[in-house]
């Protein structure tokens, strides 16, 4: 075993130090009253230690993540949002959500076909338009609300998908801000896929993010910050510079379409440089980086914006992917940093303003490789590994950055599963123990 200033199991070191203290199992009210606290949060509030002495049996495993999903589910019994999704049908529902910062969000919200077995794939259509901020109240934009109701009339009526689905169509909260991945809508995003999951209705595995024009801007870097909450991404006429930034798209499907001649704000010319980025990391891992990045020809800003979306439906989303590789950066310049990707938490990560890290994560059997490399400023702090799809029975072993630190049997717990519901709100992950790395 090693010392904790190297790693950390469970909460803290702080644990050891009541390991004589009798354990006192969490009601399932305090777990439902814990979750119903966190609503809106980012980063959830910290549990009590004694959460994570709760040992579970490995043979008990599946059972403990059913009664923890479903503690999330009743704490959110009455979420008017999982009403709003449970009502969906091919008459469009329009409905307003309170987000953060006292921004109001419009959404319309349809489906197309009879529900599959294992619910409909979620597509989130993102609409162009952008900032006005001369705009006299957050929904007087005129070019705003047209390019809105362009959105809805080609979800509802021009796309033909070729299987049925669901639409989740928004317009912009603030015409004044005209940005879809600043931090209201970016909370309100994951809080749709969440309600739209518990809804019942909905596959959470497929789930999808698309958009045209600053749309598509909004779902390209919104693909990047989130990638693990889409099975696939597919941004139209919008592409921008790369960081980086490709090499978070490696467990989702990809599909950019640019004109050839959208010569504004370099969009051609970025499109093509994602078109061959793409291709050299599909070509180096063939499993992986599965895309489609395609000029259009002979087209400017407008494109035919039918071919997406049917592509995209082809793909399921990996929750629990072998291999990681992440970009960790400031997404919007106001310190806006991920909490957690797939199965990695960053809840207590400390990065100084501007500051980019990035993950490479190798999963095999019982065996993780991790690495780490800052690419600007410096990042403080620590950050957990998730363990599941493991032998439990046997040991973990947890490389980082070429030194073997963890090499030892970890005994799943109630803790890590309460705090990794809280932090991803997602049925596939409810995460049984884990293993926290300092940062080197």
């Amino acid at each position: 075993m090693f010392f904790c200033g190297i790693l950390l199991l469970g909460a803290s070191c702080k644990q050891s130090e009541q390991e004589d203290t009798p354990v006192v199992p969490a009601t399932d009210n305090e777990i439902i009253s814990y979750y119903r606290s966190i609503s809106d949060a980012e980063i959830p509030a910290a549990l009590s230690v004694g959460m994570y002495r709760e040992k579970i049996e490995p043979d008990d495993v599946g059972t403990q993540q059913r009664r923890i999903w479903e503690l999330w589910k009743q704490a959110h019994t009455g979420w008017t949002r999982v009403f709003d999704f449970a009502g969906m049908n091919a008459t469009y529902k329009e409905t307003v959500w309170e987000i953060p910062e006292k921004e109001r969000m419009k959404v319309r919200l349809f489906t197309k076909g009879a529900r599959p077995a294992r619910g409909y794939p979620l597509i989130i259509h993102l609409h162009g338009g952008g900032l006005y901020a001369d705009a006299p109240g957050p929904w007087e934009s005129l070019i705003n609300t047209e390019e809105f109701e362009i959105n809805f009339d080609l979800a509802h009526r021009v796309f033909q998908e070729g299987q049925p689905v669901a639409y989740m169509v928004p317009r912009m909260p603030d015409d004044r801000k005209g940005r879809w991945y600043f931090l209201p809508k970016r909370v309100a995003f994951k809080q749709a896929i969440q309600a739209a999951v518990l809804s019942g209705l909905v596959n959470p595995d497929k789930v999808y993010l698309t958009g045209i024009s600053e749309g598509g801007y909004g779902s390209l870097r919104l693909g990047i910050f989130m990638p693990d909450y889409f099975a696939g991404v597919g941004p139209m006429a919008a592409a921008e510079k790369i960081n980086g930034e490709a090499q978070n798209y490696r467990n989702t499907a990809f599909r950019m379409e640019v004109g050839e001649k959208d010569y504004q704000y370099g969009r051609a010319d970025y499109a093509g440089i994602w078109q061959l980025e793409m291709k050299a990391l599909h070509e180096q891992w063939p499993e992986d980086f599965v895309h489609e990045v395609n000029l259009q020809a002979r087209q400017g800003h407008e494109i035919d914006y039918t071919k997406v979306i049917p592509w995209l439906l082809n793909y399921t989303r990996r929750h629990y992917p072998k291999r990681i590789t992440y970009r960790y950066y400031d997404l919007d310049g106001k310190d806006s940093y991920a909490a957690g990707v797939y199965y990695l938490g960053f809840q207590n990560l400390q990065p100084e303003k501007g500051s980019s890290l990035f993950f490479d994560v190798q999963h095999d059997g019982n065996r993780f490789v991790v690495e780490t490399k800052t690419s600007q400023g410096k990042v403080r702090g620590s950050f957990c590994l998730y363990i599941s799809e493991v032998d439990f029975s046997r040991p973990i072993e947890v490389t980082y950055n070429g030194k073997t630190v963890f090499h030892d049997k970890i005994t799943p717990n109630v803790g890590t599963m309460v705090e990794s519901t809280a932090l991803f709100g997602d049925p596939s992950r409810v995460y049984p123990a884990k293993v926290t790395l300092k940062m080197q």
